[in-house]
């Protein structure tokens, strides 16, 4: 139980940083779509499809929160099933990668 309340914070504050820099500051062109007027797209590729329980909903709610607080963010997640989420890391390794990816030791 303690393993999995360390490995939530974890995911949580790895989230959380991540998502930190997308704030204002430096050119704001790299790694994220920018639109004419103002909005942000960042693309997140995860491997915790559920987004109900666990570790997903931590991820989830980070995500939601992050978006409600910067309105101007549109943040899609691409969440699959360990097998699916490897075949697509491949994919994703020849013609590029999503603008956060989460990655399991």
């Amino acid at each position: 139980m303690k393993k999995r309340i360390v490995s939530v914070l974890l995911t949580a504050a790895m989230i959380a940083t991540m998502l930190a820099g997308c704030g204002s500051g430096g050119s704001g062109k790299e790694g994220k779509s920018e639109a004419a007027d103002g909005k942000v797209t960042l693309k997140i590729f995860s491997n915790l499809p559920d987004r109900k329980n666990g570790q997903g909903l931590v991820e989830q709610t980070i995500i939601d929160e992050y978006m409600k607080e910067n309105e101007n963010v549109s943040i899609e997640v691409e969440a699959l099933d360990e097998e699916a989420y490897k075949t697509k890391f491949k994919a994703y390794s020849m013609e590029g990668m999503p603008d956060v990816v989460s990655i399991w030791g």
